[in-house]
């Protein structure tokens, strides 16, 4: 076998709490993982040239060091002594978005590298490796629906959470996560939120509870950059939907919903706005 292609999820977080900053730089966080149905495409051919070769429909998407799925298959080349990979990355997660894509694709270079090559990495020590690019990058290697994310987000706890669906609003802009985590003010006396309640009423499917426990830290952080994303929340909420959050670091809002319906009505309500929306369900 020369050559893979795999699916490479998106992510939204229902909570995310920053709880300080650690000695190695990276974020003591707490959050809650849901993989959805949005996915790039990613398809790995063996090289006979040396070297990393990354080809996409996405313009915008670095193909050097700056991309974490090169950054995933230089580690590999280097560890194993592979010599070329050719990477195909069709993009349908938008950039800097919140939803994880370029986490998603790391993931998904470490997992197929690892097939292609049969190189034989246990999923312990893929999730070591995969810690090198990044805090969401563990829960992609995982492959749970659903997970309980501690430590910088690669201490897991699969979570087995109903189907739900949701309305993505996806801006037309990024925005940088390290900016927006260096922007944090932690500092500050406050009492910190905890994930569990969330996780209870989840399970119970009660949107009213879920809608008064889904919380973000980074939200505040992000909308002193980007007013627009308290705008699109205000504007779900008047499409019916109660329970509304930014995912990650932003700038995508959702909204979850129980049924499919719903999600596409209130859709059709803000067409005229003329956003890009997206419905999608939990994996």
């Amino acid at each position: 076998m020369n050559t893979l292609t795999l699916k490479s999820p998106a992510k939204i977080n229902f909570f995310l709490e920053v709880l300080k900053k650690r000695k190695d730089g990276f974020h003591q966080i707490q959050t809650v993982f849901q993989a959805i149905n949005l996915y790039d495409s990613i398809c790995i051919k063996k090289s006979r040239r040396n070297g990393i070769f990354i080809k996409t429909n996405c313009k915008q998407l670095p193909i050097d060091g700056r991309n974490l799925a090169y950054k995933a298959a230089h580690i590999l080349r280097q560890r194993y002594d592979l010599k070329g990979v050719e990477i195909i990355i069709n993009k349908k997660i938008p950039l800097a978005s919140g939803l994880g894509g370029g986490s998603s694709n790391a993931a998904t270079v470490l997992m197929g590298m690892n097939k292609l090559w049969k190189l034989g990495i246990g999923s312990t020590q893929l999730c070591r490796i995969s810690s090198q690019l990044g805090s969401d990058v563990s829960f992609f290697i995982s492959k749970y629906a659903s997970a309980l994310g501690e430590g910088r987000g690669e201490i897991l706890e699969p979570l087995n959470l109903p189907r739900y669906w949701f309305l993505l609003i996806l801006p037309n802009f990024g925005l940088s996560s390290k900016k927006i985590y260096s922007g944090l003010r932690l500092n500050l006396t406050r009492k910190n939120k905890n994930a569990r309640m969330l996780i209870h009423v989840l399970k119970k499917k009660d949107i009213t509870q879920i809608a008064k426990k889904l919380y973000n830290r980074l939200e505040e952080r992000a909308l002193s950059e980007s007013p627009l994303i308290k705008k699109i929340k205000q504007a779900l909420k008047t499409a019916g939907l109660k329970a509304v959050l930014m995912s990650g670091s932003g700038p995508t809002v959702f909204a979850l919903t129980l049924v499919r319906k719903e999600a596409i009505e209130a859709k059709e309500h803000l067409r005229a706005v003329g956003w890009h929306m997206r419905v999608v369900r939990s994996l």
